[in-house]
C-alpha cells in the first residue's frame, strides 16, 4: 500500500513501484485521503483515481473533513497529518 496524494513525489513513487513491484512478485495498492480542506480536494481525488486507473493500480479513497476534526489548538497541518496517519 502506498500513500498517493497525486503530487509529483507520490506520482514518481507510484510509477517506480509499478515497474519494480511485479518482477519481485509484489502487489501494489494505493490510498488517497481527500482532506476536504478546499474546493479542489474532490478534483484532486478524481485526478488520483484517474492516474491509478491508467496505471492499473487499485486505489482506496477516503474523505475526512479535517477542519471539522481538528483538536482544540491543533494546526490544520497537524490535524491533516494526524488524520492521514
Amino acid at each position: 500500500m502506498v500513500a498517493f496524494s497525486g503530487g509529483s513525489d507520490s506520482l514518481a513513487l507510484l510509477r517506480a513501484l509499478t515497474q519494480v513491484g511485479p518482477p519481485l512478485g509484489l502487489g501494489l495498492n494505493a490510498a488517497h485521503l481527500d482532506h476536504g480542506i478546499d474546493e479542489d480536494s474532490r478534483r484532486r481525488a478524481r485526478d488520483a483515481a484517474r492516474i491509478c486507473h491508467d496505471l492499473k493500480v487499485p486505489l482506496k479513497v477516503e474523505r475526512r473533513e479535517v477542519a471539522l476534526l481538528r483538536n482544540p489548538g491543533e494546526s490544520l497541518e497537524a490535524a491533516s497529518r494526524r488524520i492521514r496517519y
